[in-house]
Parts: structure tokens; sequence; C-alpha cells
């Protein structure tokens, strides 16, 4: 089955298990890039991407189609990593030994060395980090972006511009050791 993202939403909302399952292919990719970019762990990715979907199954009868389903998978998919994010953090409360750092990533070689912008990246908010990836690692279009979100294509634009700022900023302090 094949067709907009709305009309496979309301036709799995019907009981249609094709539509459903046209949806979680077609949606798949980018919840699990959503995940992955947030946990930076792809076991922990894979197991946030299912979980999105079985509650997406769970609940594709209360969708309401108020917005696309695109922006409403995008703030299930984003409050199921945010709690995965709490639990590790309660975990690693309750167990003692610390969680790796997102910002302890490394780049290229294999060197045990932090990279700095990996670094720098991991410290934004994780909104943050989402629209820098979605726009610029995966190439999606602002105004797609825009409609996901709920947002105005202004609202994106001015948030990458602020995103990008705070960056360069970032990265003038670190270089210099001074404020920019």
């Amino acid at each position: 089955m094949d067709g907009p993202d709305e009309v496979l939403a309301r036709a799995a909302r019907g009981g249609d298990a094709e539509a459903l399952q046209t949806l979680v292919r077609r949606h798949y990719p980018l919840v699990l890039s959503l995940a992955r970019s947030a946990l930076r762990d792809g076991t922990d990715a894979e197991d946030a991407a299912q979980e999105t979907f079985f509650k997406v199954v769970r609940s594709i009868g209360r969708f309401a189609a108020r917005s696309r389903f695109s922006t409403w998978l995008h703030r299930v998919a984003r409050n199921t990593v945010s709690d995965h994010l709490r639990r590790r953090r309660t975990r690693a409360r309750l167990d003692g030994p610390p969680v790796p750092d997102p910002a302890q990533g490394t780049v290229g070689s294999g060197s045990a060395e932090p990279s700095p912008l990996l670094a720098l990246l991991a410290g934004l908010p994780a909104e943050e980090r989402d629209l820098l990836r979605s726009v610029y690692a995966e190439g999606t279009p602002v105004r797609r972006v825009a409609e996901r979100l709920g947002l105005a294509p202004g609202a994106v634009r001015w948030r990458l511009f602020r995103t990008r700022r705070r960056l360069r900023a970032a990265v003038r302090y670190n270089g210099t050791g001074g404020p920019p």
C-alpha cells in the first residue's frame, strides 16, 4: 500500500495492518536516526526506535490528525528517547558506574582523544542537535522540518541561525582560550 501519510494513518486507525506496516517502513530510518543522535548508542537507539513504533501501534487509534502524521510520530519518538535518557541516568545513579559521555566520541583514526566538535555538539540542547542533524546531516529541507515540528519555516531558520551562532562562539572561545 502506498499513499500520503495522513491517508495511511487514517487507514491504520481503521485497522488496516498493511497501511501501518507502510508507515513503519517509511519512517523507521528517520526515527532511528533521531534516536542515534540523542542516545549515541546503536543498541539503545534500536530499542528506542522499536519502542516508538510499539507506542504508535498501540495509540494509532488516538491519532486525531490535528497535525501531520510525521509531526505526531516525531513527538512520540522524542518522548521515547527522553524516557530512555532518563532511565539511563537513573540506572547510572543506582548502579554507580558512569554512563559514557557522548562528548567522548571519536572521529577518524580511532584515537582515544575526544573530538572537540563532538564535545561542542553534545553540549547543545537535544532539540538544537536534532535540528542541525535534520537540516545539515540528513539534508531535510527547512520547509519539511518546519512541518514536522509544527513551526513556520522562518522560525526554523531563526533557530538554525541562533544555533550556528552559538557554535561559532563556542569554537572561538575554545580555540583561543578566551571569550569571543
